[in-house]
């Protein structure tokens, strides 16, 4: 990490950028964290705050608070975080993800992650595959509980990866929605990020040719497990993986996910305590990396969304 430096602009960088001259500077740091550096004030121009666009002058001041590099991005190990672990063996582990946690940082110096409780009961995870994104083979978004699965080994990761670019991986969730869909039903079409709300993905049935958006496919099949006054309990398969996938899909159909926020779920009745969306991934199922077997590893429902079943099947 760099701390504490000061950088004269001459004459030959007058004009430039402010982040281009920091990152020729700074070899060893990388665009985005430069662009966390200024997010975060650690980087300013002649003491006042500016934006990575700023154009230079000649005889500037660029003052570095605190800059991280590329080298920086590690897993911190976290004993002291619980690892609620569904399965193992040489090759492989399933753990039990809380609702809150994020899989792995998406800052630096970030800690609290399934992945810093990973690497501190299983080291031999912290170098298989992305340093920052270790071991684990997909996400879940943080507000999303259920079963993880990560590699003990390079050849088990690759194996398992590639498993989930063929689509041969059954993701398995229980979701609770607003509304009365269909009994069964399949959602498919296209998915891409918003580009009016950063962190949000938008639907569409046929990819789009709006300047270079990418469209990718998703699709999400479902069957209603229970009925009641204003929601449905939903068990849901996929097999492609998305970001939002599901959530996006079945807001995009009418019937939104209780308690998430950015899709339209956060409405007023019994479920409004929720600190979180009603998404739990229940199950995964795959072909084993060591001899082709087939494992399905299954996660309970958390004791916060049994209460909200519980309180919907008392009315």
């Amino acid at each position: 990490m760099i701390t504490d430096c000061r950088i004269r602009v001459g004459a030959e960088q007058a004009g430039k950028r402010a982040d281009l001259v920091v990152a020729d500077t700074f070899p060893g740091s990388s665009r985005s964290l430069i662009r966390m550096a200024f997010a975060n004030d650690w980087i300013r121009v002649n003491g006042r705050r500016c934006a990575p666009s700023h154009s230079l002058a000649a005889g500037d001041v660029i003052e570095v608070e605190r800059l991280y590099e590329v080298s920086d991005r590690r897993i911190i190990p976290r004993k002291d975080l619980p690892l609620q672990v569904l399965y193992e063996d040489d090759w492989l582990i399933a753990v039990d993800k809380p609702a809150g946690w994020p899989v792995h940082p998406v800052r630096v110096g970030e800690s609290h992650t399934l992945a810093s409780a990973l690497v501190a009961r299983y080291p031999e995870c912290a170098g298989i595959g992305d340093p920052f994104f270790p071991a684990f083979v997909h996400r879940l978004d943080g507000d999303t509980s259920g079963v993880v699965l990560a590699a003990r080994s390079a050849a088990a990761h690759g194996r398992l990866r590639e498993q989930f670019r063929r689509h041969m991986v059954t993701k398995e969730y229980a979701a609770l929605v607003w509304g009365h869909p269909p009994a069964q039903g399949v959602l498919s079409g296209y998915l891409a990020h918003d580009r009016s709300r950063p962190g949000r993905m938008i639907a569409a049935p046929s990819p789009r040719t709006d300047s270079g958006r990418r469209w990718m496919w998703a699709e999400t099949r479902f069957r209603v497990a229970a009925r009641y006054a204003s929601h449905a309990l939903l068990d849901i398969r996929i097999t492609t993986g998305v970001t939002h996938q599901i959530r996006c899909q079945l807001a995009a159909a009418g019937f939104p996910v209780v308690g998430d926020q950015l899709y339209g779920g956060l409405r007023t009745d019994g479920t409004s305590s929720m600190r979180r969306h009603f998404l739990h991934a229940t199950g995964i199922v795959f072909r084993h990396p060591a001899d082709g077997r087939k494992i399905h590893i299954r996660s309970p429902l958390p004791p916060e969304l049994r209460r909200i079943l519980d309180r919907l099947n008392s009315e």
